[in-house]
This record gives structure tokens, sequence and C-alpha cells, in this order.
């Protein structure tokens, strides 16, 4: 029984272009089962058609069309594919954490986004619950409310090479973010000597990561890095006023920052924020 066929028909049979076919040929992944010499017409045989559905099931593990001729020529195709699948699943598995790491991160600007966005415009005094969040810490040797804007530029370049040292991607970097003890902010005494950033769970290894518990949280803001010394004032002004007690370390989160190309300073939206109860 003649089961050659031409390659307008093998590609109809298969539901693939002709120019694929024509491709496949070009790398030697799938020749012709004949070339007519006269015509040089290609024709396929229709059991070749097992050979189309490997390539697109390979495909589908997103093997490049390299990889699957590499695996397709092995005589012992089953250990390769075997050994190929397990490679590209490795493969695939960092890529999907490093896609889920960077949802959260966009997942987490959203939010933020919308914080701006709604308290840009009336930057209110409140109280409410926040939930547990992991960070980075990091401390440094000179308080923060005495530097000026380069010292404090640098200290951040400091905090982000120790970041790169402990291989946490740079894209981690972003909303800096600083703690003072309790026992300076109720004595108000300006002294902050550890930065944060927010992370994810899976840092938890490293010694300098720890958790902001789900509590309450009185809560101001302000606009710029300067302003937050005089506003820390103010908020604690609105505690002894409502009669609310600290319970926790002062917390300055940048909520928003993103600088103009052509600015040199940095643009900030800060959430002022201490444990009451």
């Amino acid at each position: 029984m003649n089961t050659l066929i031409k390659i307008g028909d093998f590609a109809q049979l298969n539901n693939i272009p002709i120019q694929t076919l024509r491709y496949y040929e070009s790398i030697e992944l799938l020749l012709p089962a004949k070339v007519d010499k006269l015509t040089n017409y290609r024709y396929y045989d229709v059991m070749q058609s097992t050979i189309v559905d490997s390539i697109q099931f390979l495909k589908s593990f997103n093997f490049s069309l390299e990889e699957i001729k590499n695996i397709l020529d092995q005589e012992n195709t089953v250990d390769t594919l075997n050994e190929k699948v397990e490679q590209k699943y490795l493969e695939l598995s960092a890529e999907k954490k490093s896609i889920e790491e960077k949802m959260r991160l966009i997942q987490s600007f959203k939010e933020t986004n919308h914080i701006y966005q709604q308290k840009s415009q009336q930057k209110s005094f409140e109280v409410t619950i926040l939930p547990k969040r992991d960070i980075l810490t990091f401390p440094i040797s000179k308080n923060i409310y005495e530097m000026d804007l380069l010292e404090y530029e640098l200290h951040l370049r400091q905090f982000k090479q120790s970041l790169v040292a402990h291989h946490i991607p740079v894209y981690q970097f972003n909303r800096v973010g600083s703690i003072m003890a309790q026992e300076n902010f109720r004595q108000e005494e300006l002294d902050s000597r550890t930065m944060f950033i927010f992370c994810d769970k899976h840092l938890s290894h490293l010694e300098n990561f720890t958790t902001l518990p789900r509590q309450q949280y009185a809560i101001h803001y302000c606009e710029a890095f300067e302003e937050e010394t005089s506003e820390i004032l103010v908020l604690k002004k609105m505690l002894e006023e409502r009669n609310l007690q600290v319970a926790g370390d002062y917390i300055c989160e940048v909520v928003y920052e993103i600088p103009h190309s052509n600015q040199l300073s940095r643009n900030m939206f800060i959430r002022m924020q201490v444990p009451v109860f």
C-alpha cells in the first residue's frame, strides 16, 4: 500500500502550515520520505505523522526545536527524553518562582499605589489593623534623622550591596523603610539606625529576616524624607489627644517612590505607623 502523500496533503492531514514542514526540513528535524528528482516536489509518508505528533508534544514542554531534534536523533530516546524533561522541569520551576515573585511585587505595587491615590490628597490620622508583614532589616551606624540626603543615599547603596551579597534579586530593593525603637519614640528622641525592605517568606533563613506582626496601628502620612521628623511629633501628639498607648516600635514605611528621570532627589510618600492599644 502506497502511503506517500504530497507535502500539501501531509500538512493538511496534520494541521500544520507547509512553511513549517519546509523549515523542519531545512534544519533536518523532519525530512520528506521522497523528493521527486524532476519536479523537486516533496512527498511524506503518512506514518511520519507520529514524528509531527512528537514534535508538537515536546514543544508543549517549552523545548526548542534544536532540543527536540537532539532528543529525536538519539537512539535511546527514552533515557534522553527523561533526562531532558527533568532538566526542563527544573528550568520551568525556576521561571515559575521568578514569575510568582514578580506577580507579588506587582500586587504589592498596586496596593500601595491605591493607598497613595487615596491618601495623598487627604492625609488624615487613622487607627487600623495592618496584616503580618515579613521584612529584611539592615543595621547602620549613624542615626537616619541626622543624615543629609547624600548620606541617606549612600547608606541605601550599602543596604543594596548587602542584598546582592546574599544573592537576593535587586528588584526586591524598593520602598526602603526604617524602624525606631518604641522607647525613642516615647521620649521624642529621634534616633533610628535600622533600615528595612519588605520581602517574601522564603527568605526566612536569613539572619536579618523578621516579621512585623498583625496588630493595630496608628497611622499618619507625610510626603518627604525632610518632613518626617516634624510629623513624628505631630503623630505623637495625636496619640496623646486620643489616649492611645504605644505598643511597639515606630515604623516609617515608604508607600510610594517613583522618581522622575530628571530629578536627583527621591519622591516619597510615607506611611508613618506605630502599634497602639
